[in-house]
């Protein structure tokens, strides 16, 4: 199969899941580790000023006097959450090229949430919040890294009754119960797609209807595309501040806005939709 391109996954958990790949990875080939926090994935339990992070291995604690447990505690709202998740990603997406080998393309094979760590009767009346809290931790990591993800997962037969059907797993976005989608408005989310130069930064805040990405343009009047949801962004209603000189396209049946870059260098993007302002 010589244009087949394979993704090589170690376990989610455990011990092999902190190991580096001992081998170089062929060409093409993908290094796909998978990414759940235990606590909410295993546990079901979503605590806003509280969670846990796996320690990276050969991590020392207490001035380097002690190995660090395998898991160690993480303080703070969610800003701390999401910086955690930013962490243990970078770090297990760099397992897959050992010391002195060529570096691979890194996918995050899997992520995801529970819809039903908020309980039966919650999922049933549609409470999603804590749900929708957690959904929002992750993509904030995963656009702030810029890393490639397969988020887990899409299940046509779900249901409040028999989750997935397999495993006691209940994290399917599409319910039957729920008559479509759940948590979108936090799932779907405008980002960075094509960057013609290097992109530094971007972040996207649900609750002040806010969307900013920094990126370093190649060359004058290089193109680079953004996905601009209308969910989220509707032209009449929405603030767009650039870097001076920029040309904008906004085209917002297609859902895509391109930014010409007036010269090389640092660019920005900022989009602010004031039907959004004053919400929590």
């Amino acid at each position: 199969m010589p244009h087949a391109v394979i993704g090589v996954c170690p376990p989610a958990f455990g011990e092999e899941s902190r190991k580096s790949f001992p081998l170089q990875l062929p060409e093409p080939a993908l290094w796909t580790p998978h990414f759940y926090d235990g606590m909410v994935l295993v546990g079901k339990t979503w605590t806003p000023d509280f969670g846990i992070e796996e320690s990276k291995p050969g991590e020392m604690i207490l001035g380097g006097l002690l190995p660090a447990p395998p898991v160690k505690p993480v303080f703070g709202g969610q800003g701390a959450k999401v910086e955690s998740y930013k962490r243990q990603m970078q770090w297990k997406g760099k397992l897959g090229t050992a010391d002195g080998k060529r570096p691979v393309p890194v996918v995050i094979g899997e992520t995801g949430v529970p819809f039903d760590l908020v309980g039966e009767a919650a999922l049933a009346n549609g409470d999603l919040g804590a749900v929708c809290a957690a959904v929002d931790a992750h993509m904030c990591a995963l656009e702030g890294l810029f890393i490639p993800y397969f988020w887990w997962n899409y299940t046509p037969e779900n249901s409040h009754e028999h989750g997935d059907g397999w495993n006691g797993e209940n994290l399917s976005i599409f319910s039957t119960d729920s008559g479509g989608g759940r948590c979108l408005e936090v799932l779907v989310r405008p980002g960075l797609v094509l960057c013609d130069g290097d992109p530094i930064s971007q972040c996207f805040r649900v609750s002040e209807g806010r969307y900013r990405c920094d990126f370093d343009a190649a060359i004058a009047g290089t193109e680079t595309v953004f996905f601009v949801p209308q969910m989220h962004f509707k032209r009449e209603t929405t603030t767009v501040s650039a870097t001076p000189g920029s040309e904008i396209d906004w085209n917002e049946a297609c859902q895509r806005l391109t930014l010409s870059a007036p010269r090389a260098g640092r660019c920005s993007l900022e989009l602010l939709s004031t039907a959004s302002k004053g919400s929590t």
